[in-house]
């Protein structure tokens, strides 16, 4: 990790940092969040189904947000199931305004 370090930053997201072995612990900066609100979860829950043209139902977002348990990790399986080639968001040529040759 010291080798690459000028290069490289790695992000280590888990449930439980004590399964993390100390070397590797100990060259990393611990960040904690507590649990998001079951709102806050349907709230962005929300704002995804929406972006990606998903429909949903009352009972699928009451399932997906009291199976995430304060977790936004745990809402990707259930909206990426829900997510067919039919209505994926198709990826926007002008989204990025960065050209490659438009460096910063």
């Amino acid at each position: 990790m010291e080798i690459y370090s000028n290069t490289t930053r790695f992000a280590l997201a888990c449930n439980v940092s004590s399964k993390i072995i100390e070397p590797i612990q100990s060259r990393c900066a611990i960040l904690r969040y507590t649990k998001l609100s079951d709102a806050q979860v349907l709230k962005r829950v929300i704002e995804i189904a929406d972006l990606e043209n998903v429909t949903r139902t009352d009972d699928g977002l009451e399932a997906i947000v009291f199976t995430a348990e304060g977790d936004m990790r745990q809402v990707k399986l259930p909206l990426n199931s829900q997510i067919t080639p039919q209505n994926a968001r198709r990826p926007s040529t002008t989204s990025n305004p960065r050209t490659p040759d438009s460096r910063s």
